[in-house]
Formats: structure tokens, sequence, C-alpha cells
């Protein structure tokens, strides 16, 4: 039955094309959505990864091959202005909820080999990601990346392959804490 839609849908697919090439792929068409979604399940995850650059950080494991945007000069642009404002040189930053690690790389650069940058992630992806972000972008000696929840653990403790849980008063003191934990501030 599958076999039979797909024929179907590729036979209709060639009929449209046929009649209006260019207005067939702009954006939000229905083949568009289709052929975007299938790209995305079908292809995308089986293509090697490439360094994007994200405000001015090397990042691995967010941008595929073909993918067409790999500069984002412009992610994260509000926390990355207030770090640069309010973080010197030699100060101890902790990040609670690191992502992908572009927040954590910039604070590094920023408080330098003095400084100190601690950064709490739940999920166990994310701290892989931003554990290698920060490898990438040589921060390594200035970062420290603990896969651990501040506070107490959610009921999606399980997804997040078993954080630590860090009570908050038992947080370091620090110069700076920012916060970007998706709403559990």
């Amino acid at each position: 039955l599958s076999l039979c839609i797909s024929i179907f849908q590729l036979t209709s697919f060639k009929r449209l094309f046929r009649s209006n090439p260019v207005k067939l792929f702009m954006f939000p068409s229905p083949v568009y959505r289709f052929a975007r979604e299938f790209y995305d399940q079908t292809i995308r995850p089986y293509l090697p990864y490439k360094i994007g650059v994200y405000n001015n950080v090397a990042v691995v494991d967010e941008v595929r091959l073909f993918d067409q945007t790999e500069i984002l000069p412009n992610y994260k642009r509000a926390n990355i202005e207030y770090l640069r404002e309010h973080i010197s040189q030699e100060d101890k930053v902790i990040i609670i909820g690191g992502g992908i690690g572009v927040t954590s790389v910039v604070s590094a650069r920023i408080t330098g080999k003095g400084g100190e940058v601690l950064v709490y992630e739940a999920s166990r992806e994310q701290a892989n990601k931003t554990t290698r972000n920060i490898n990438l972008n040589g921060e390594e000696d200035v970062c420290t990346v603990n896969h651990a929840v501040v506070g107490e653990l959610s009921q999606a403790g399980g997804l997040l392959g078993d954080p630590k849980e860090v009570p908050a008063n038992n947080l370091p003191n620090c110069d700076l804490i920012e916060m970007d934990c998706e709403g559990a501030e």
C-alpha cells in the first residue's frame, strides 16, 4: 500500500513539476514541505557533520553537510551581549544550561586563562556537545562541564541520562551566573 501511495505521489509530483517548476519549491508549498520532510527524515540524519560558526564560535554536531546555513552571527545574541558587558578577565562564571557550548566558549574567551567557567547541563547529549565545542575552540583549560541539574530533578530525569543533582545553595561563589535552562529557572 505504501508503495502505491509513493508511486501516486511521485506521479503527482512530476505533473506539478512540469506545470510550474519554480512555484513548486517555493516555501511553504505542500511539495516543498513533503520534500523537506523526506530529506530531514531519510537523508539528513546520515550525512556527516560539518563545522558551523555561531556568533564567532566554531560548532560541531549541529550543521550537516548539505545544510545551507552554517554561519549564524546572531546566535544567542542577547545572551552573548550581556556576557560581554558583564564579564571581566579572571572572573568565575557559572552557566546553567550549557546547550551546545556557545556561551561557555564566549565566557571562557573573556575570562581568559586566569578565569573559570563552570557549566551545568542536565542533558547527557547536550553536555557532550558542549564539551566537544569547548575542546574544538581550545577552551578546555578554562571550562568544566558537569552533567548535572542545579536544583531538583524533574520527571524527565531518565530522558536526560541521569544527571547529578546539585542544590543551588551548593554552587560555588562566582562573579556571574547565566541561566538558559528552558524555563527551569
